[in-house]
């Protein structure tokens, strides 16, 4: 699931700013686990590579860039500090003398990465000027957490954290997006919008429930919460390897027929670690996309 917030223009393409979430992933990267801060060409920002991690034992081992949405492409050791695949997410991994690394994907889009894994610059394939002096950089605080993107035309976006999780968001554009928890998860992202005719100020928001197992349940946004409304349900059934996918989506009453009825969603294998060789997609009139 992607929550974009905003999209800015730069000279080498817009920059997206937004949250995803993955129910399949237990790790927590700093926005509770499942979520994903992707900040970065929005061509591809749920596809950003945020982190490169070194496999032991290292280099034979190769190479995991983690990216948003908690997939990973794995990257095998081929000669000296060279590592590269083929197939679907293909590209090169080159290590720098300095410890640092430089990935560049099957698209011509260029990664930075310091000695410690952390995404320092983004080069996406938006100009032919895109690998000279252009990209997006990334700094970090003293605790290694993401503090803000800067694009080509020195601009920032920055990020606040607070008890090592983001607090706020605050593009160049000047509005802040203001995330709360309720324990260990995500609970709302909040932003005031000005309406530039009438100046009156409104908060729009999104806000998360979860499940016994930590899963999202029901996402609500200010229309149906401030209507008493229930949001968007989610159900999910275990495979028979065990794993939850998502099995069931029914809209909020009145997006959708008087009675809503969930969109379903069927899998079968054979199954490689979370990804289901096939699924099946049936929407609320009960018939299922084209093939």
């Amino acid at each position: 699931m992607t929550c974009p917030l905003d999209s800015l223009a730069t000279p080498i393409g817009d920059l997206g700013i937004g949250l995803s979430y993955n129910s399949q992933q237990n790790a927590d990267f700093g926005l509770t686990p499942g979520w994903s801060l992707d900040i970065g060409p929005a061509s591809s920002v749920r596809d950003l590579p945020i982190e490169l991690v070194k496999l032991a034992p290292f280099p034979d081992a190769g190479i995991k860039v983690r990216l948003g949405g908690g997939r990973a492409f794995y990257f095998p050791h081929r000669e000296r500090k060279v590592f590269a695949s083929v197939g679907p997410g293909s590209g090169v991994v080159k290590q720098n003398a300095d410890g640092s690394f430089l990935y560049t994907a099957a698209d011509g889009g260029q990664y930075e990465f310091n000695a410690n894994g952390k995404l320092v610059r983004a080069d996406p394939v938006a100009s032919a000027a895109a690998h000279g002096d252009f990209g997006f950089t990334y700094a970090y605080n003293a605790q290694g957490e993401l503090q803000s993107v800067t694009d080509p035309l020195l601009r920032t976006a920055a990020i606040n954290w607070v008890n090592n999780r983001p607090d706020t968001i605050t593009p160049w554009t000047g509005e802040t997006w203001t995330l709360s928890y309720t324990g260990s998860r995500l609970s709302a992202v909040r932003v005031q919008v000005t309406n530039p005719v009438t100046t009156v100020t409104n908060t729009e928001k999104l806000e998360f429930t979860y499940d016994g197992a930590g899963t999202i349940s029901e996402i609500d946004n200010g229309v149906t919460s401030d209507q008493f409304r229930t949001g968007w349900l989610v159900t999910y059934a275990a495979d028979p390897t065990g794993l939850r996918r998502v099995s069931t989506v029914k809209a909020p009453p009145g997006l959708a027929p008087t009675t809503p009825t969930p969109w379903t969603f069927e899998y079968s294998g054979p199954y490689r670690g979370t990804t289901a060789t096939y699924a099946c997609v049936t929407d609320p009139l009960g018939a299922p996309p084209p093939h």
